[in-house]
Parts: C-alpha cells; sequence; structure tokens
C-alpha cells in the first residue's frame, strides 16, 4: 500500500477562474481520487467551508487540505484564522486530523503547540540541526 499524504499549503494548485466545486474535483484529482473519492471531497468541502463564493477561497481550501485521513502529515505552523465560530470547528478538524496521522512533522515557533503534539523535538540552530 502507498504512502497517503495531505498537504497543508491551502492556495496550493487553487485556481481562480474556477468554481468552488471545480476546484475540489481538480484538488481530488491531484491526489488520484476515484469518482466516490471526488465527490466524498467535494461533498466535504461544501459541507466544511459553508460556501463556495471567492471570499470564503481559505475556507474551501482548508476544507479540501485537511480532508482525508494521512499516514505522514507535514505541517508548516498551526494554521487557523476566520471568525470565532470557523476557527473552532477547524480546530476540531485539525486535531482530528493530526490524531490520525501515524507520523506528524510539525514545523513551528509555538513551543506550547509543539509540546503538546510532538513527542521527539529538533531545533534548527545557526544553520544546524540540533536535538532537545
Amino acid at each position: 500500500m502507498g504512502l497517503r499524504d495531505i498537504s497543508l499549503d491551502i492556495a496550493a494548485g487553487m485556481n481562480m477562474g474556477l468554481t468552488g466545486r471545480e476546484n475540489a474535483r481538480l484538488m481530488g484529482r491531484y491526489r488520484r481520487l476515484d469518482r466516490a473519492g471526488l465527490e466524498a471531497l467535494v461533498e466535504d468541502a461544501a459541507a466544511f467551508s459553508g460556501s463556495y463564493s471567492s471570499g470564503m477561497l481559505l475556507r474551501l481550501a482548508f476544507a479540501i487540505a485537511t480532508h482525508g485521513s494521512p499516514e505522514i502529515l507535514l505541517m508548516d505552523e498551526w494554521i487557523l484564522a476566520g471568525d470565532e465560530a470557523f476557527r473552532a470547528k477547524a480546530t476540531a478538524r485539525l486535531e482530528a486530523l493530526v490524531n490520525s496521522a501515524e507520523i506528524l512533522v510539525l514545523a513551528s515557533h509555538d513551543r506550547a503547540l509543539i509540546a503538546k503534539w510532538c513527542n521527539r523535538v529538533f531545533e534548527l540552530r545557526d544553520g544546524g540541526l540540533v536535538r532537545l
């Protein structure tokens, strides 16, 4: 079985000329989802983001990026934005995503976040890797 991965580069691959539904399908094709997987992604993204309007592009991108259950999850910071209700929903979704991953690699400056989610920590210092 091949590795499943999820990229949380929120806007990677999004096309401003496409509708939200078309962007969700495009992202699903990048992930090589079958027809059922594509439909599940489109419906999940619509339900999670609450809209396909251009003003909700980041919500849609977040919903698409966090759909699935990765074996390895690479995250550069813990991304949360939006109104209070969306942040709460996004926090729960990120926590579920992290809990479902077999391996989490998290790059962050937030020591509390690192302490909560990581059991091994490495620090980059003066261009070198230091284990803490």
